[in-house]
């Protein structure tokens, strides 16, 4: 019997939210101006890269830890190794508010 080849999963893409956060930027310095596909390409491979350096060093934090589960400490615990001091704390303030705005959805509100 034939054993079945997983198949790899696709690495997920970011082309809508490049596109958002190029319009955030500065929408009336920018007016007409587009990005091309090749750029939105290349910004998703960067972006695809950066993801998976971040998982790596998270889930080595969390096995240093002997912890079974990734938690935010990891996460911002590897940002700040993989990057310079300014974007770390920069980032680590982005993680810190999605944390809160995570656990904020999830409290069910008494009646």
């Amino acid at each position: 019997m034939p054993i079945a080849k997983k198949k790899k999963r696709a690495a997920p893409t970011y082309a809508s939210y490049i596109h958002k956060v190029l319009q955030q930027l500065s929408p009336r310095d920018f007016t007409g101006i587009t990005i091309s596909s090749k750029s939105v390409q290349l910004i998703n491979g960067i972006l695809n890269d950066l993801e998976g350096r971040i998982s790596d060093k998270a889930f080595a934090l969390s096995r240093f830890d002997k912890k079974s589960t990734l938690g935010p400490a990891h996460v911002k615990s590897a940002v700040s190794v993989l990057f310079p001091l300014e974007l770390s704390r920069h980032a680590a303030s982005e993680i810190l508010k999605a944390e809160q705005k995570y656990l904020s959805s999830q409290s069910v509100p008494a009646h």
